[in-house]
């Protein structure tokens, strides 16, 4: 029976699949970059900027596209097969059957990840998922669009709100992309090890999978690790109450691009509508604030002290500091 006429199980593929969904490419600018590559008992996929490589329970070779493949096999579910033709794959199940057309597996290529393995920090998901709400999607300043990693610290900025958290256990100063943190994060699974060289960073995971992504270019401003550095005592600060963050959400609502704060109330107020609401605020004068950064802020943070206003306001939540930059 030759390769072609032989059959595989789907028992596991679509759990296999969470390994490399996150690294498939959202545009077919080169074909292979929206395909699965399977190949001896391993699915990989990139989007020319990562790679993700994992198990799959299929030692044949195949290039299928990512989102028919996906579908087909929910289609089937786990009791379904797949047979091998010469420009597509046969995918069946009970009662129901599809045909996916296939590429040359041979013009499929990606990169491996870098060699040396260290020991991943057990914190180092808890603190990319603090911080990534703060990663800027600025494509000017490459940096900005990264958690920076500094001295066992994390940082990230959307050069309004700049934030920090820190790690457990030692790691490399690294600048981890926003996409491949988007990964890390999807994943049900934590990386037990990584691999760090001049111009890429790998995660390796306990199931045997592996992403690899490039690194960004370009180095963040020393000026954010200074001024973080000077953000190390909540003492001055005041409670974040629930009765304050009931009140910014009413205004913010009603508020397109500034909420003020005032000694005893909040207000705002966009085209045909002005409001304010009575509250403690914790200012002498009045503070201005954009309510997209501030409601970042507040899903962050259970002290500040915004009497420094108009200068940069400080911070702090649970593992997890930082500063933000008033209107003016």
């Amino acid at each position: 029976m030759s390769m072609t006429d032989e059959y595989t199980p789907t028992t596991g593929m679509g759990d296999a699949l969470e390994a490399v969904k996150e690294a498939v490419s959202s545009k077919e600018l080169v074909a292979y970059l929206t395909h699965y590559y399977v190949h001896d008992q391993s699915i990989t996929a990139t989007d020319g900027r990562m790679v993700a490589c994992g198990p799959f329970p299929d030692e044949r070779e195949y290039l299928v596209p990512a989102d028919e493949f996906e579908k087909v096999l929910a289609l089937v579910g786990e009791d379904g097969k797949i047979s091998i033709k010469d420009d597509h794959i046969l995918v069946s199940g009970r009662k129901r059957r599809a045909k996916v057309r296939t590429l040359d597996p041979k013009n499929f290529a990606h990169l491996l990840p870098p060699e040396g393995k260290e020991p991943c920090p057990d914190t180092l998901l808890p603190v990319l998922r603090r911080l990534r709400p703060f990663v800027s999607d600025d494509a000017s300043k490459s940096w900005a669009m990264s958690v920076m990693f500094k001295d066992g610290c994390g940082y990230a900025t959307n050069n309004v709100v700049v934030a920090a958290s820190t790690l457990d256990e030692p790691f490399k100063d690294v600048l981890i992309p926003s996409w491949a943190v988007d990964y890390l994060l999807a994943r049900d699974i934590a990386p037990n090890e990584y691999a760090l060289s001049e111009n890429c960073l790998a995660f390796h995971f306990p199931d045997g999978s592996w992403m690899r992504t490039q690194l960004l270019v370009g180095e963040p401003p020393e000026l954010i690790f200074t001024l973080m550095g000077g953000v190390t005592d909540t003492s001055t600060g005041s409670i974040i109450h629930q009765e304050w963050r009931d009140a910014f959400e009413a205004v913010a609502a009603l508020s397109e691009n500034e909420v003020r704060i005032h000694p005893t109330k909040l207000s705002g107020g966009k085209r045909h509508a002005d409001v304010e609401i009575d509250v403690q605020s914790g200012v002498a004068g009045e503070a201005s604030f954009h309510p997209k950064f501030m409601g970042l802020v507040l899903t962050a943070a259970d002290h500040w002290d915004l009497s420094t206003y108009p200068d940069p306001a400080p911070w702090w939540g649970n593992n997890i500091k930082g500063l933000m930059v008033g209107r003016r």
